[in-house]
């Protein structure tokens, strides 16, 4: 039974669900039910979420009974054409751009067209405010995706200044998003391109103002994209209780049949050709659903448990997320779908992943168990060696197996507990996997293990300004947050613009923004760990409060979805404050960027610059 379908999480236990009875009663008679994961991830559209993220696995995808199904990245993308045309030579990281109508109705060919950035017209690159009248007579508009403005917004103000078309860049580092949840688009053409390409063609456009030229047009292309990395749009664990789901992931990304007529301009997909490309754990749990269909053909003896381990546990191991979020098995579950490994198993787990849940107070004295089944479906006896791969170490904790290799043959099952022990506290996310390696054949399965290992809690009074350590607090300020369990081992910010989820931690404020009114927003990260948070307060965060009370504004703490405590804060206009090195402010010779010290000083008439934060808004009323 595929089942690509269901709603947002709504928090509910697992046995809670409307669908719980109807799944375990088919899969106790026999039936397998495949479940998608959902579409709620961190860069997905609405698809109904309440949330985006962490913690976002669908009903019924959240009953232990059902496979449920994420989504993986395919080696390619369908794409609209785009091309860079002039002056020649185009440079070599300008020749094969990918674009995505944001407006298919309205989408014509394009161009040759002056290319302009729009940075020169409007300081930030957006678009979201209108530009001066006739400055893109002409011209097509090159802005940056806004979250806090539409995109049909961006390119009916460039319109308004005269654009024949406009270009949305993508605001996040990654490769061509196709499900972006950008709108129907202006009264313009308008095309998506990736965050690399974007910079790439703003400054060869910026090197060669008003002379750049492009053409684009809804002829489709097959673009390359990293293929086995977890969707930007698919759902994570963890589930409601702490188990881990997704159980594996499978391509997402589809070419598949379309209707030819366009019957309805707003919602539905289609295409003359009766082909088109679309996304979702909808299409990966329909291909796990293919492949159950394949497995009972070849192995008619395995039971719905032993389909289920033989599809989770020989899945392949990913390396990476699309959203650059750090890869958990709470993202990937066993790995992307491999059919061949499946088909070929001698050796199943039941069930086919172990959570320890979460520890509330870790400590020396820490240490619990998870069972699970070993089953030999081969046709004689084997040996398995057993070990355990962690994924995230620590010296305090050991992750250990009572057993380090089993002999099974066909039918016979073991017992494996999977142990977890502390030499001291630790805090964060840990995981990994146990791995069962035949020693006859080629069988190897991986059996996730994850915990979590104290509850997030930001300390009161924790939050200070990065720079001084001051409580004082200003719009834009880069500031620092104390705790316990905010994340796991130390890590910061491998790239711009910041991450809003950075070592499975996530902060947001909820305080009143004045660009999107009282709202609750993620914030960007420099560095998170179990101790210390560093973030940015948004700058369009309103100083003070609309009623004067303290606190109004507060902060709240996720770590990979489970939600700790809010801290409450105010905001005041300015909070300065200069970094500090060592003994010494950060100060540098501006020409070099050496440190001024004692003993290489400024001289008179130098030019320095101080590295400060907390001096307040910068740009009243604008789009970032």
């Amino acid at each position: 039974i595929n089942y690509s379908g269901g709603t947002g999480n709504t928090g509910v236990l697992p046995t809670q669900s409307t669908d719980y009875t109807a799944i375990h009663n088919a899969v106790t008679g026999g039936a397998v039910v495949v479940v998608s994961a959902g579409n709620c991830g961190p860069l997905a559209g609405s698809h109904g979420c309440s949330y985006h993220g962490d913690n976002t696995i669908g009903n019924p995808g959240i009953v232990p009974d059902a496979i449920t199904v994420g989504a993986s990245s395919n080696s390619h993308v369908l794409a609209n054409s785009f091309s860079v045309t002039a002056p020649s030579p185009v440079p070599a990281n300008l020749q094969s751009i990918s674009s995505l109508a944001t407006a298919a109705l309205v989408f014509t060919t394009v161009g040759p067209a002056v290319v302009v950035d729009v940075t020169a017209l409007d300081g930030n690159g957006t678009g979201c405010n209108a530009l001066p009248a006739g400055s893109l007579s002409g011209k097509v508009a090159l802005m940056r995706y806004s979250d806090y403005c539409q995109d049909t917004l961006q390119t009916n103000n460039a319109a308004a200044a005269g654009a024949v078309a406009s270009i949305i860049a993508d605001n996040f580092p990654e490769e061509l998003r196709n499900g972006v949840g950008l709108l129907s688009g202006g009264v313009i053409p308008s095309t998506f391109i990736g965050f690399y390409d974007a910079n790439n063609l703003q400054a060869f456009a910026n090197a060669n103002a008003g002379n750049v030229t492009v053409t684009f047009g809804s002829s489709s292309v097959l673009a390359p994209q990293t293929a086995d990395q977890v969707a930007d749009y698919s759902s994570r664990g963890p589930n409601t209780d702490l188990t881990i789901k997704p159980d594996l992931v499978a391509p997402g990304d589809m070419y598949v049949p379309s209707q030819t007529v366009n019957r309805d301009p707003v919602n539905a997909t289609y295409d003359p050709s009766g082909y088109n490309y679309k996304e979702g754990a909808s299409y990966s749990a329909a291909l796990a659903a293919g492949a159950i269909a394949i497995l009972k053909q070849q192995r008619p003896s395995l039971t719905p448990r032993d389909l289920k381990s033989a599809l989770a546990n020989t899945a392949t191991p990913l390396a990476a997320t699309q959203d650059s979020a750090v890869l958990s098995a709470m993202n990937s579950g066993g790995g992307r779908l491999n059919l061949p490994a499946a088909v070929g198993t001698t050796l199943t787990s039941d069930p086919v992943s172990a959570s320890f849940g979460q520890i509330a107070s870790p400590s020396a004295a820490t240490s619990q168990s998870v069972a699970v089944t070993l089953k030999g479906v081969g046709t004689g006896t084997e040996n398995f060696a057993i070990t355990v791969s962690q994924a995230v170490t620590n010296p305090a904790l050991q992750v250990t197996t009572d057993k380090t290799s089993v002999s099974l043959g066909a039918g016979q099952t073991a017992t494996l507990n999977v142990k977890m022990a502390l030499t001291a506290a630790a805090y964060g996310i840990y995981e990994g996997s146990v791995v069962a390696t035949s020693q006859s054949t080629s069988t190897v399965i991986r059996i996730p293990y994850w915990m979590m290992l104290g509850s997030p809690n930001l300390a009161a009074g924790g939050l200070v300004d990065g720079a001084s350590f001051g409580k004082t607090i200003a719009p834009g300020d880069i500031v620092s947050v104390f705790g316990t369990a905010l994340g796991t081992n130390g890590a910061n910010s491998a790239y711009l613009p910041l991450p809003y989820d950075l070592n499975h931690t996530v902060l947001t404020i909820n305080g009143v923004d004045s660009i999107q009114g009282k709202v609750e927003q993620s914030v960007p990260l420099f560095y998170s760990s179990a101790g210390q948070v560093n973030f940015q307060i948004p700058y369009s965060l309103v100083a003070g409060c609309s009623n004067g009370a303290t606190g109004c504004d507060t902060l709240k703490i996720y770590l990979q979805g489970v939600a700790g405590n809010t801290l409450p804060f105010q905001v005041v206009p300015t909070a300065p404050g200069v970094f500090a090195s060592g003994s010494n402010g950060i100060v540098v010779h501006s020409a070099t960027g050496a440190l001024v010290t004692a003993g290489n000083p400024t001289t008179a008439g130098e030019i320095v610059t101080i590295y400060c934060a907390g001096l307040g808004a910068v740009t009243a009323n604008a789009y970032v």
